[in-house]
């Protein structure tokens, strides 16, 4: 499995390197990406994230990457894995800040409120977060602040009723959206 994640990452390259402008080359950055997650390159999926969005601000596949893999995931991910393996205080500082970078991000898209399911997956990555600092924490009452701020945002996660309906609401303006540019075209 190794061997074809890496082969899928130098694949992704080649495309990225010989078709700079397609409009593919943002899903080649998320597939080189989700590839090297697999791979627990957390650092390198982090800095590919950051490079997609950067180029593609504006499209909706970025708004989804800024909460489901770069912060939420990778950075998350990034500070449990050097957490469990810190013994300088450093290495522990490098994954508060880790935590602290995703907890940002993800509060960013809490407060943009423009996507239920993606507010719902931000809260739910923020719980995430606060159980894992929870439980590398060191005082008993950060440990306590911790669990009941995952806790909290635990309890915020909607249903996935709610979350389907959000999403069913969303394709309908999709369509009303696309006959509308139709309707300007012709």
């Amino acid at each position: 499995r190794r061997g074809t994640l890496e082969e899928a990452i130098r694949y992704f390259d080649q495309f990225i390197a010989k078709f700079p402008k397609s409009p593919e080359v943002e899903a080649s950055g998320h597939g080189k990406a989700r590839a090297m997650l697999l791979l627990d390159r957390f650092e390198d999926a982090a800095t590919v994230l950051r490079e997609t969005i950067a180029k593609f601000p504006n499209s909706e596949q970025a708004r989804h990457t800024q909460v489901l893999v770069v912060p939420g995931r990778v950075l998350a991910a990034l500070g449990a894995k050097t957490l469990r393996t810190a013994t300088l205080p450093a290495q522990k500082n490098d994954a508060q800040k880790a935590f602290e970078e995703a907890e940002k991000a993800l509060n960013t898209v809490i407060a943009k409120r423009t996507d239920f399911a993606l507010l719902n997956e931000s809260n739910f990555q923020l719980g995430e977060i606060y159980f894992t600092r929870a439980g590398f924490a060191e005082k008993a009452d950060t440990k306590e602040e911790f669990a009941r701020n995952a806790i909290d945002f635990y309890r915020r996660t909607g249903s996935k009723e709610q979350v389907l309906a959000a999403q069913v609401a969303r394709v309908k303006s999709y369509e009303g959206r696309q006959l509308e540019a139709y309707r300007k075209d012709n």
